[in-house]
């Protein structure tokens, strides 16, 4: 059962998404992104929805340059990326924190992701905040990996559907 009306046909997109090769450069934009998140919140001691919106974004162009056409799978995984990215990158923004405050301990993940995990027992409406931040950004890598809309083809009501014009290339 079709939704369109009966004279008119979408023309299929007949490639498949390569997963793989979209998913490895979205991960790369992911790192790109967190180190970025990191740094801009080092920088000001502040956090802001555009950075999660502009990290979304560019996970969804590297995604999308990797996979080819895109599908829900690909949108999901671009959303995933975006959120873990965000993550991520309080993680490494918590990191360098501590290692400004103990010289010692120096930069190690593992105490930026202790002082993660804390600030969430803690204080846990800052790392929500973070968290819609990161669902924004997922967002808006979703919509940007949708498909482009299909293009109709109107046919005459007397026309077969199997005689449809053909455009040209």
């Amino acid at each position: 059962m079709s939704l369109l009306p009966r004279n008119e046909i979408p023309e299929r997109d007949i490639t498949e998404a390569r997963h793989m090769p979209g998913a490895l450069l979205g991960a790369l934009a992911a790192v790109i992104g967190a180190v970025a998140w990191a740094f801009f919140a080092a920088l000001t001691q502040r956090i802001f929805a555009f950075g999660a919106i502009g990290i979304g974004a560019l996970i969804a162009w590297a995604y999308r340059r990797g996979a080819g056409p895109v599908d829900g799978l690909g949108r999901a995984i671009g959303a995933l990326l975006t959120l873990v990215s965000v993550v991520l990158g309080q993680v490494l923004f918590y990191a360098w924190a501590v290692a400004q405050s103990r010289p010692r301990v120096g930069f190690q993940l593992d105490a930026g992701l202790a002082a993660h995990l804390a600030v969430w027992r803690e204080h846990p409406g800052t790392e929500v905040i973070v968290l819609l931040f990161g669902l924004v950004g997922a967002w808006v890598a979703s919509r940007a990996l949708r498909r482009p809309r299909q293009s109709v083809v109107a046919l005459h009501p007397e026309q077969d559907p199997r005689e449809a014009p053909r455009r040209a290339a």
